[in-house]
């Protein structure tokens, strides 16, 4: 805090410091982009590559952008790798950092991925029948998967293992219900 109306992360020059922020969460999520702001106490040499990030301990690579102007400049689209949880460190050293730096408005945004079980939109039910078996892809193993006649009776249910879910041999020829979670789909044996 450099005041009391502002708030930032400072980085004072001719010295080494570093900012860490651990356990960000970000599983279920892909196409991860970090954002920030950066301004320099002092012009000389401004600029973005002075600063060293690293996310998870790999270092990333961040643009040359040189800037003639104490106040704030945003950095964009970083690219991170998907991860379920993020550790950004932020660093400067003594000898990179001869103006002092301000860090501010850190954002990581991505792409939400959620099970197709959760979010039947995502789904694409494609199930697949190969004599007794119905392949599904995309399916976690243990899911439940149930059968219906057309009448609405169950006549099956049981766990997906590897993919496959085997039918009955008592179940005869015809058109049958797929239920998985709240999704329906139909089959035929």
């Amino acid at each position: 805090i450099t005041g009391t109306t502002t708030n930032h992360v400072w980085f004072p020059s001719g010295k080494s410091s570093d900012l860490i922020i651990s356990d960000i969460g970000s599983a279920n999520y892909q196409n991860l982009k970090l954002s920030f702001d950066i301004a320099a106490y002092k012009l000389a040499e401004a600029n973005v590559n002075k600063l060293t990030v690293y996310c998870n301990d790999s270092m990333l690579a961040l643009p040359s952008v040189t800037f003639a102007s104490s106040k704030f400049i945003s950095v964009t689209g970083i690219e991170l790798r998907n991860s379920n949880a993020i550790t950004l460190k932020f660093q400067y050293t003594a000898e990179n950092n001869t103006n002092g730096y301000r860090l501010d408005n850190f954002r990581i945004t991505g792409v939400r991925v959620t099970s197709a079980i959760n979010n039947p939109s995502a789904f694409r039910f494609n199930p697949i029948v190969a004599g007794r078996n119905v392949i599904l892809r995309d399916v976690a193993d243990g899911t439940v998967v149930e059968i219906y006649d057309m009448l609405g009776s169950e006549v099956q249910a049981s766990k997906l293992e590897g993919g496959l879910f085997v039918l009955n041999n008592s179940l005869s020829t015809g058109f049958y219900i797929i239920r998985i979670g709240q999704i329906n789909g139909k089959i035929r044996l």
